[in-house]
């Protein structure tokens, strides 16, 4: 079996998609690119962390984002009246303090 896979760095995020056919790689890339967006809009910096803690909001914005395997909705302002959250942001400060007090 034959796969493809696209991708698309953000910081130290690897945002992956993956296809078992002869895709349109320009759309490909061009939803990864709407995908990272979207993300960076919600939660203006894309870690680990707060990964983590929006998984159900990151959940929610790729049902309404795709489906069945073709995009729909990509743009921030139509999903921000789909999905409306709550931005937790990553509080960058009191990890570092955290990290200090362990070292």
């Amino acid at each position: 079996m034959k796969l493809s896979f696209f991708y698309k760095k953000i910081n130290n995020i690897y945002i992956v998609l993956g296809s078992k056919t002869n895709s349109n790689c320009l759309m490909m890339l061009s939803y990864l690119q709407k995908l990272s967006e979207v993300l960076l809009d919600y939660f203006t910096d894309l870690e680990e962390e707060s990964i983590r803690d929006n998984f159900a909001t990151i959940y929610e914005l790729l049902d309404e984002m795709m489906d069945n395997g073709y995009p729909q909705t990509t743009e921030s302002k139509v999903m921000s009246e789909f999905i409306k959250t709550e931005k937790l942001e990553l509080n960058t400060k009191a990890i570092n303090k955290k990290q200090a007090e362990f070292s």
